[in-house]
């Protein structure tokens, strides 16, 4: 069976790391993006920025929803893209609490995860400047907690760094990959 390169985004991340852990055979590079290294050293959200995440202070779930999406990007993309973001700023449903859940049980098997990939090709961590839910001082935490892990952190992004910097995140991603002569 061939093994495969891996992206995690945000909580997806964590799911990332739990494979990599549990089927270490299956993966060839992991690729984390907005994600933290977890641990009791993790620079914690702001109770603002949970505020925002968690929509508190909006009357219906559109207004949530926006609240949400204004915490995860950058002004800069706000003010550039209006009409995306509004398409964006929908109502969604996602059951927070148990995704929340699990990526704290997740933080807890990345200790393993560096000491466990020192044999594998690098891997590469995706971050954005302005990242108000997972400080960017985590996505610098991650890679020194994996052996030969490589960094790019993009200016005037947000949590949503995938989709405010598309291109560029994607130009790196694939660069990386490339490395293997397999993308």
């Amino acid at each position: 069976m061939n093994n495969a390169h891996v992206l995690g985004a945000s909580l997806g991340g964590f799911v990332a790391q739990e494979l990599a852990l549990k089927r270490p055979d299956l993966v060839a590079r992991l690729v984390f993006v907005s994600t933290g290294h977890g641990g009791r050293a993790a620079e914690r959200m702001s109770l603002g920025a949970m505020g925002r995440m968690f929509g508190l202070g909006a009357f219906s779930p559109k207004k949530a929803a926006r609240r949400g999406l204004e915490g995860a990007t950058s002004e800069r993309y706000r003010a550039e893209n209006p009409e995306e973001f509004d398409r964006r700023a929908a109502p969604r449903r996602v059951p927070l609490a148990v995704c929340l859940l699990r990526a704290g049980e997740s933080r807890l098997a990345l200790r393993r995860l560096g000491r466990g990939r020192a044999h594998k090709l690098p891997d590469l961590v995706v971050h954005g400047a302005e990242d108000c839910y997972v400080p960017p001082a985590n996505a610098r935490a991650l890679v020194q907690a994996i052996p030969g892990a490589e960094l790019r952190v993009f200016e005037g992004a947000g949590h949503l760094v995938f989709i405010e910097r598309a291109a560029d995140v994607n130009r790196e991603v694939v660069a990386f990959l490339g490395k293997t002569g397999r993308v």
